[in-house]
């Protein structure tokens, strides 16, 4: 009788493949029922999750249907898949009275778009209209007259304003410059509804004009953020040592940064400050008026055979000293109080 042989390898490897088999019909199953319900899931949303509802929210000189009809994200459109942050981004240029919006989905079916406003701060006359600014550059409008309590600025020229786009300058300096003073002016806590002009015609020689009665000389666009800060402290006259509220002139701060000190020259009138140096004469102090009308007569009476020229002299001398008035360290302000004192 033969004997048989048998491989015993073989009946475990295919017990082995079977079960290799069975384990990958299990996985395909299961990628297969997990893409099926995904697919369920995305047209389930896509059909259920509609928006509805967008809802503006804060103060805006727009109508929540100015809102509505602005925002890149529709009724209809689903809530999963609405691109808040492109939406947040472009409300802004396209309603430029809007400085920021922040879009969010609440769910079932809403979106809410929160608006911050924005108001301009100061104008730039150009080609017969004024183009109205924000504090960050930002072009608001174009109006053809000037807004009430709206800083003018002068010196400055824009390419092509577009509102709700970054303004841009035809000389970067001037950018820098008009950006550093809107800067330094924030800092300061000044109002800008009290400036009335800033002008950048000369940028060795910047100004501003404050409540149309006194014009502060800036001088170069160095230590801006110090001369508009001790102007302040002049202006607002807190401690009592600056210029009241009917004081008229020029304030000239343009070597502040080096010496603590600023001069002021008061005048009649505001309009006096804009003529021709030779025409402007300054007030003098009523104190002195006296003291200066003897010094001439006693001068003249004791010395009327000899020289013409000492009265001359002592006529020349209350001209400085009654047109121009000190105005110490910011801290202090001890010729600022000695000034007033003489008015």
């Amino acid at each position: 009788m033969a004997n048989k042989r048998f491989k015993t390898g073989d009946s475990g490897t295919r017990y082995g493949t079977q079960r290799q088999r069975k384990r990958k019909l299990k996985v395909f199953y299961v990628v297969m029922i997990a893409i099926v319900l995904l697919a369920a899931v995305a047209v389930a949303c896509s059909l259920l999750l509609k928006i509805n509802t967008i809802v503006p929210v804060g103060s805006s000189v727009y109508t929540e249907a100015d809102i509505i009809d602005a925002c890149p994200i529709k009724t209809g459109d689903n809530l999963i898949s609405a691109d808040i942050e492109t939406a947040a981004n472009e409300l802004p240029q396209r309603m430029p009275y809007i400085r920021s919006a922040t879009v969010r989905r609440k769910f079932p079916s809403k979106i809410i778009v929160a608006v911050e406003p924005d108001t301009p701060v100061c104008a730039v006359r150009q080609a017969g209209v004024y183009i109205l600014l924000d504090d960050q550059d930002k072009v608001i409008d174009l109006v053809e007259s000037l807004p009430e309590q709206l800083t003018l600025v002068e010196g400055v020229i824009l390419f092509e304003p577009i509102p709700g786009q970054k303004a841009q300058f035809l000389n970067e300096d001037a950018r820098m410059i008009f950006e550093n003073i809107l800067s330094a002016m924030q800092g300061a806590e000044i109002d800008f509804s009290k400036i009335n002009r800033i002008n950048f015609t000369d940028l060795l020689s910047i100004t501003y004009d404050y409540e149309n009665r006194i014009r502060v000389v800036l001088g170069e666009p160095e230590d801006l953020e110090y001369k508009i800060t001790f102007s302040r402290n002049i202006l607002k006259n807190e401690d009592g040592n600056g210029l009241d509220s009917s004081s008229i002139g020029l304030l000239d701060l343009s070597r502040a940064a080096n010496t603590d000190r600023g001069i002021f020259t008061p005048y009649n009138a505001f309009e006096e400050i804009d003529k021709a140096p030779e025409a402007i004469q300054p007030i003098e102090p009523e104190n002195n008026t006296p003291e200066d009308s003897q010094e001439p007569d006693d001068s003249s009476q004791d010395e009327n055979s000899e020289d013409g020229e000492e009265p001359e002299n002592n006529d020349e001398e209350p001209e400085d000293d009654g047109g121009d008035e000190g105005y110490d360290e910011p801290v202090d302000y001890e010729n600022t109080e000695d000034g007033n004192d003489d008015e």
